[in-house]
């Protein structure tokens, strides 16, 4: 398959290049701005420390922030030939911390044809922290020319 990805050549099993972040308070907070969820649990240390939310006496990131790493993923890897994120259903499993380092990956499951040509693919994701305990799965419906 060429650098570059195209319907017509990907397989079941071509693998997206890794996307990895790491988030700190100042990312919460800025997500906290940018999708106008202004929650405690992602913005109020002193809060987040005595409700213990989800266990942790921390405050947690958004789930949306996790989503929108496995989206980067994707979009880079289709948006430079042309191609669109057409759906994507996330599962968040285990909250992000500041300081937490998320590795998202992801894979070429399934791919549609309308008769002989290649429709869709979709593409199955994984997030993971430093410690390879997974936070989040996903599956995105992409349309690449």
């Amino acid at each position: 398959m060429s650098e570059r990805p195209r319907l017509a050549e990907l397989k079941i099993g071509t693998r997206l290049p890794e996307h990895r972040r790491t988030v700190s308070q100042d990312d919460f907070d800025r997500m906290a701005v940018a999708s106008l969820d202004y929650n405690p649990v992602h913005t109020n240390v002193e809060w987040a420390k005595r409700a213990k939310v989800f266990g942790v006496e921390s405050t947690v990131a958004h789930g949306m922030m996790t989503m929108a790493f496995q989206a980067s993923m994707i979009t880079e890897w289709i948006y430079p030939v042309g191609g669109n994120l057409r759906s994507m259903d996330s599962k968040f499993t285990r909250p992000v911390l500041p300081g937490d380092t998320v590795t998202s990956t992801g894979e070429v499951i399934e791919i549609h044809y309308s008769g002989r040509q290649p429709v869709f693919a979709v593409v199955a994701m994984t997030s993971v922290n430093q410690r390879a305990e997974t936070i989040a799965t996903s599956k995105a419906e992409v349309v690449i020319p």
